[in-house]
């Protein structure tokens, strides 16, 4: 009979393990890092004034007054989900790129 309690107990607490599948902040924070690097190194006037990379606002400032504004493309009609957040895309800049 315990043995069956415990296997019930494991079973219930499945869906809950696996309802925490988000990525950790420092996780995601290095993903992000690497999609706006990768911007930078694909655009040369970025990369030549380059004055700062934002992770907390996700957005990446050169020149004298340019910055680009990175975003996650939404999944249409998907019910908000655990798990790890959409990949990071460029979304637009104030000023043209290369």
């Amino acid at each position: 009979m315990l043995k069956w309690l415990c296997l019930a107990a494991v079973i219930a607490a499945a869906p809950v393990t696996a309802a925490q599948a988000a990525l950790p902040p420092d996780a995601q924070n290095s993903d992000d890092l690497d999609a706006m690097i990768a911007f930078v190194h694909e655009n040369p006037t970025v990369l030549r004034t380059l004055r700062v990379i934002d992770v907390e606002n996700l957005s990446v400032h050169w020149g004298e007054d340019c910055t680009a504004y990175f975003g996650r493309n939404a999944k249409e009609n998907a019910e908000p989900m655990p798990g790890p957040l959409p990949p990071l895309v460029f979304d637009h800049a104030t000023c043209p790129i290369d």
